[in-house]
C-alpha cells in the first residue's frame, strides 16, 4: 500500500471514529454537554440563539421541500384527471387494462375471480382487487398497476414502490386494437400467483366532446 493511500486510510478511519464519538456524547443546544457546563451566562445566550436559528432554518428547509413535494403530487393528479376527462390527449395517453380467465391465488388456494376492466393513464398508479368469483364471496387479491412512457407494469407494489420487480408489458402497435396477453405469470418474489390469467391493453382513442 502506498504511503499516501495508507494517509487517507488513517484520516478516513479517524473521521469514522470521530463521528462515532460525537454522536455518542451528551449535546446540549448542539455543544457538548461538558463544553456547555463551562459556558458563562452571555456563551449560553448566544450558544442556545445560534441553535434555535439553526433549527428554524432547517424546519423552514423542510417545510419547504415538503410544499414543492405536495404541489408536484398535486399537478400530477390534476394531469391524470384532466387525461381521463379528455381534456388531454395523445396516442397512449390513456389505456383500458382488462384482467379476465384463468384462476389467481386468493389465501392458500387458486380460485376463479371476477373479471376487471379499468381505464389507467400515463404516469398514473392503482391498485385493482381481484375478488374471488360467487355470490357473496368477498376474499381478494390486491394488484398494483403502474403506466408510464408507453410502459404498463403490473405488481408494482403499494404505491409502485416495487416497480423494479413488476411484470412489464412494452407497448406495442396491438395496443390500438387490443392486445391480448395470455397465460400472464408474475415474479417469484410475487404475491399474485396465476394460473391462465389473460391481460387485454387497448389504447383509448381520442374522445370527441
Amino acid at each position: 500500500m502506498s504511503l499516501n493511500r495508507s494517509r487517507a486510510v488513517v484520516v478516513l478511519i479517524t473521521a469514522v471514529v470521530s463521528l462515532l464519538l460525537s454522536a455518542c456524547t451528551p449535546m446540549k443546544y448542539g455543544v457538548p454537554e461538558e463544553r456547555w457546563n463551562r459556558m458563562g451566562e452571555v456563551e449560553r445566550a448566544a450558544t442556545i440563539e445560534a441553535y434555535e436559528e439553526r433549527q428554524r432554518i432547517a424546519r423552514e428547509r423542510r417545510e419547504a421541500e415538503l410544499a414543492r413535494a405536495e404541489a408536484l403530487r398535486h399537478k400530477k393528479a390534476q394531469r391524470i384527471e384532466r387525461i381521463h376527462h379528455g381534456d388531454i390527449w395523445y396516442h397512449g395517453a390513456l389505456i383500458r387494462v382488462t384482467i379476465r380467465k384463468g384462476k389467481v391465488k386468493i389465501g392458500k388456494e387458486f380460485r376463479q375471480y371476477r373479471p376487471v376492466s379499468f381505464l389507467i393513464a400515463d404516469r398514473e398508479t392503482k391498485a385493482m382487487n381481484l375478488h374471488r368469483a360467487g355470490k357473496g364471496k368477498r376474499d381478494y387479491n390486491q394488484i398494483w398497476f403502474s403506466y408510464r412512457n408507453n410502459q404498463l407494469i403490473a405488481d408494482v407494489g403499494r404505491g409502485g414502490r416495487n416497480a423494479r420487480n413488476g411484470h412489464v408489458f412494452y407497448y406495442e402497435p396491438a395496443w390500438s386494437r387490443a392486445k391480448h396477453y395470455r397465460d400472464v405469470q408474475f415474479g417469484t418474489k410475487s404475491n399474485i400467483k396465476s394460473d391462465g390469467m389473460v391481460v387485454s391493453v387497448e389504447v383509448m382513442p381520442r374522445q370527441h366532446r
